[in-house]
């Protein structure tokens, strides 16, 4: 119960310092903050205007936030038949309901990774949709090989 207590604590400082400090140059409609799993200091923050999402990175013991404008910033993709066809199915409908921050991509005919190109006859078309949740996109990886290369976050 300790440990949820501070883990709450943690989650309104992060709160607080990205109300605090312009993250994004257009107003924020909504904002989300997710832990990481070996840091209760670091927070991955999601922040979500009409045209975009930005996210950043929070560090509640520093009180440091990095945010990069270019690098960053997630334009909302425009809905094609493809998308909206993907949303109907039963995976998508339950992805959706899942992923509080789900994005859905149309990138074209692009294979799907250790997969081939569908084989169609020549008057029909392919597109892979990607599904995503922004709640997951925080660099982890690089993060904890940075922590225990340098010994701190």
């Amino acid at each position: 119960m300790l440990l949820w207590g501070w883990r709450w604590s943690e989650h309104g400082r992060a709160r607080a310092l990205a109300e605090n400090t312009q993250i994004t140059t257009a107003p924020v409609k909504r904002m989300a903050f997710e832990p990481y799993p070996i840091n209760p200091f670091r927070w991955h923050a999601i922040l979500e205007t009409a045209e975009y999402y930005q996210t950043a990175e929070i560090d509640t013991r520093t009180g440091e936030i990095v945010s990069d404008a270019q690098a960053d910033v997630i334009y909302k993709p425009a809905a094609t038949a493809a998308t909206e066809a993907a949303k109907r199915t039963l995976l998508g409908q339950v992805y959706l309901d899942w992923g509080t921050w789900a994005v859905v991509r149309d990138v074209g005919q692009v294979p799907a990774p250790g997969m081939a190109p569908p084989q169609l006859p020549a008057n029909r078309v392919w597109t892979t949709v990607e599904f995503t949740d922004l709640r997951f996109g925080y660099p982890f990886l690089g993060m904890a090989r940075r922590e225990l290369q340098t010994g701190r976050p």
